[in-house]
């Protein structure tokens, strides 16, 4: 399994969806059960044959649901994986229009790979991105908006309509100033058929 390891680029898609409608009273039981559909629906997006990204990690609590999506790795790996990620975001702030969702989207090298032992081990990906996209979302400004990094803005710009957002602060949970080039993408540029 090993051979599996190695440095790829891959654009993270970090979803945080909040103000959940009537979540904040409900048991965990009903918790799980509110939050299958909204993980199918993300998923079935994720999945589908113009999309084709892997859902790594579905994080549900009270306050909120955090989706991480990766577009790049062994599998799911793709020439255009940048503009397929923001497509992906779009289509999901499309979906979820009964929450908040705040995107946030990165490209960046990272180790995708095997770790545990061979009792329990899981396909991993470890590297800046999926701190940046997360940092991208906390940012207050950002909420409900679907942001990206410099790398993602510029492997996309010619296919997207995107706003520019100046240098944001992704550091405020580490105490600490990281500050970020950020740029909003806002609608598919209309093709020109022959």
């Amino acid at each position: 399994m090993r051979d599996m390891d190695e440095i790829r680029t891959v654009t993270t898609v970090f979803i945080n969806i909040d103000n959940l409608n009537g979540w904040d009273d409900i048991s965990l039981n009903d918790l799980a059960k509110n939050a299958e559909p909204l993980f199918a629906h993300v998923f079935n997006l994720a999945c589908k044959p113009h999309h084709e990204g892997m859902v790594q990690q579905f994080v549900v609590d009270q306050k909120s649901c955090k989706v991480v999506v990766c577009f790049g790795v062994q599998g799911y790996s793709h020439q255009d994986d940048p503009t397929r990620a923001v497509n992906f975001a779009l289509a999901v702030k499309n979906a979820i229009h009964y929450a908040t969702a705040t995107v946030g989207i990165t490209t960046t090298k990272a180790f995708c790979g095997t770790v545990g032992s061979l009792q329990r081990r899981e396909y991993a990906i470890m590297g800046e991105g999926y701190s940046i996209a997360r940092g991208l979302t906390a940012v207050e400004e950002n909420n409900s908006r679907i942001v990206m990094d410099s790398s993602t803005f510029t492997s996309v710009a010619k296919f997207f309509d995107v706003e520019e957002l100046g240098k944001v602060n992704i550091g405020q949970e580490l105490e600490e100033e990281v500050m970020v080039e950020s740029f909003q993408p806002l609608v598919l540029k209309p093709t020109t058929v022959k």
